[in-house]
């Protein structure tokens, strides 16, 4: 009876023996994805949080950026420009190293938004900005009688006109600037004056980096009076030039 109640207690312990060698390891978290990874042609959006969306991927990689990687991307902003409270889309191509985000990362919820990936940027070889459809930008400006100079009120009309352009990346696709007079003196003498003032308002916007080619300079002369007055009269209204910028369709990478 002895011998078989230490079988017994020797075929459990070798049971129970076997259940620890067979037991499997317990299950580690997959090591990180790593090493340098290339993307090009990938948009990269700013909005709530930062989130980076590679070509070919339908969910957003959160990122970081290194000092250089962030010096470079920074060219590709125009002077002047602000990011808008929706959201900045870039057309990029960079290099840095991607790792997956442990679940254990949203235990307590997502902040900036639940991304299964994190890419660290190290460089950025290319960026573009891409323009977006803005409400056209309108702006006048004011002349003394039989001038055709910008006064500081004019230049600094033009200046606000061009920043708000470029603070919201606008993809101007026309600039009219279009030149009038009152009707004091000669219909051949207002129509020089207007094309003159017209003239001096397209010379300033190519002089702060606006391509000449977008715009469409025109002379009104007395024709097309603000204000319709009897002839000869003075009317500081219609010594005027009016610039808009037009951009009525977003960009497309």
């Amino acid at each position: 009876m002895k011998a078989i109640s230490n079988l017994v207690t020797a075929m459990i312990a070798a049971t129970a023996l076997a259940a620890c060698v067979s037991a499997p390891e317990p299950v580690s978290a997959p090591e990180p994805v790593s090493g340098p990874q290339r993307y090009s042609g990938v948009l990269l959006i700013w909005f709530e949080g930062q989130s980076f969306r590679a070509d070919g991927q339908t969910e957003p990689w959160a990122f970081g950026m290194s000092p250089e990687a962030v010096r470079e991307l920074g060219e590709a902003y125009p002077e002047g420009y602000a990011p808008s409270v929706t959201h900045t889309t870039i057309v990029v191509d960079v290099e840095g190293e991607l790792r997956s985000v442990h679940p254990d990362a949203h235990r307590y919820g997502c902040f900036g938004g639940c991304y299964d990936h994190y890419l660290a940027i190290t460089r950025v070889h290319e960026a573009r900005l891409l323009r977006s459809a803005c409400e056209p930008i309108s702006t006048q400006m004011y002349f003394s009688t039989n001038g055709a100079a910008l006064d500081a009120q004019a230049v600094a009309f033009i200046d606000e006109a061009v920043h708000e352009a470029r603070k919201r990346a606008c993809n101007v696709s026309r600039i009219n600037i279009i030149g009038h007079s009152d009707t004091v003196g000669s219909a051949a003498r207002n129509l020089e004056l207007s094309e003159a003032r017209a003239g001096a308002a397209r010379d300033a916007l190519v002089a702060r980096g606006i391509d000449a080619a977008l715009m469409i300079t025109e002379g009104a002369g007395e024709e097309r009076p603000l204000r319709p007055t009897a002839d000869s009269a003075a009317e500081p209204i219609n010594r005027v030039v009016e610039i808009t910028f037009e951009a009525p369709t977003g960009e497309t990478p």
